[in-house]
């Protein structure tokens, strides 16, 4: 039996080499959300976890509703107080200026052509209508 192999079922590879015996998993691993996951062929695909973008809307969101209630005098302080760096939160904070219609379609799972880190350093117009016509930011709505 030494050298050969045994292919199961599951598609996991078993070689056999004498005194050791080589185990073969395939996988694949993934960054998601600055996190390291394992993906496997079979893996169930989570459709319903949002996207880096999709949580950083929300965030920008959340963060400019506290501002605006008066619970932070201003986004250094509210950068302090979450324990963040602050001119990162003032990047995120400017997605709450994007036209709702960007908005929705990319709440709906429609991604813009653009990455997260690309459109936090974009210098983005506050005319929606100009937004909408950007490289990047155009979305098939």
């Amino acid at each position: 039996m030494k050298g050969e192999v045994i292919h199961c079922q599951d598609g996991r590879i078993i070689r056999d080499l004498g005194d050791t015996i080589s185990i073969f998993i395939p996988m694949e691993i993934r960054r998601r959300s600055g996190r390291k996951e394992i993906i496997t062929p079979d893996a169930p695909v989570n459709k319903d976890e949002p996207t880096p973008l999709q949580i950083a809307l929300a965030r920008a969101y959340v963060w400019q509703k506290w501002l605006d209630e008066g619970k932070y005098a201003n986004a250094k302080e509210l950068a302090k107080a979450l324990g963040l760096d602050p001119a990162n939160m003032r990047r995120v904070l400017r997605l709450g200026v994007l036209s709702p219609r960007i908005v929705e379609a990319v709440l709906a799972g429609k991604e813009p052509d653009i990455s997260l880190s690309a459109l936090l350093e974009m210098d983005i117009p506050l005319d929606w209508a100009e937004q909408e016509k950007m490289p990047g930011l155009r979305i098939s709505i």
